[in-house]
C-alpha cells in the first residue's frame, strides 16, 4: 500500500485527481475506515454563502461573525492574486463508533 511519488496537484488532470481520489478511498478501505470522502473545496463560493448566512442573521448572537465574516488571511482566501487556496481538497474519514455486533 505505497502511495505514489506524485506531481504537484496543479501538474495534475481532472482523470488524474479522480483516479487518485479512488485510490485514498481505496487505502481508506484497506486500513478499516468506513467511509473516506474527498471534497473540493472552492472557498469563493463558501464565502458568498457565508455573507448570505450572516445576512439572514443565522449566526444568532454569536457577533464574532458580525465583526469578523469575511476578515480571513489572503492565503485561505487564494493567496496572491486570487490563486492556490481554491485549489485545496480536504480528505474526511469516517468510523462507525458502534460496536460490531
Amino acid at each position: 500500500m505505497d502511495a505514489p511519488n506524485l506531481p504537484r496537484e496543479s501538474e495534475l488532470t481532472a482523470n488524474q485527481l479522480v483516479a487518485l481520489a479512488g485510490d485514498i478511498k481505496h487505502w481508506g478501505a484497506e486500513l478499516g475506515f468506513g467511509q473516506i470522502g474527498v471534497s473540493d473545496v472552492d472557498l469563493a463560493r463558501a464565502e458568498t454563502r457565508l455573507m448570505e448566512w450572516l445576512a439572514q442573521g443565522f449566526h444568532g448572537e454569536m457577533r464574532y461573525f458580525d465583526r469578523h465574516g469575511a476578515r480571513r488571511p489572503p492565503r485561505y482566501r487564494g493567496g496572491r492574486g486570487g490563486q492556490g487556496a481554491t485549489r485545496r481538497r480536504v480528505i474526511s474519514r469516517a468510523q462507525s463508533a458502534r460496536p460490531e455486533s
